[in-house]
């Protein structure tokens, strides 16, 4: 029962855009990765970084 996908998953997927609208909200990737690391982990693990941090500065 627990190997069925979907099962006992606390929250959706998040889509690329959802993802893009959280990070926008953010100005660095360092501040992104810590203010909302769910969505960071879900762009890093889907190829969305480069999409998700087009507005962000480079370097810290």
């Amino acid at each position: 029962m627990f190997g069925i996908k979907g099962i006992g998953r606390r929250h959706p997927g998040i889509s690329l855009a959802q993802c893009q609208a959280i990070a926008r909200k953010f100005d660095s990737v360092d501040a992104w990765k810590t203010g909302h690391p769910q969505t960071y982990r879900r762009a890093y693990a889907k190829g969305w970084l480069a999409m998700c941090t087009q507005h962000m500065r480079t370097g810290e």
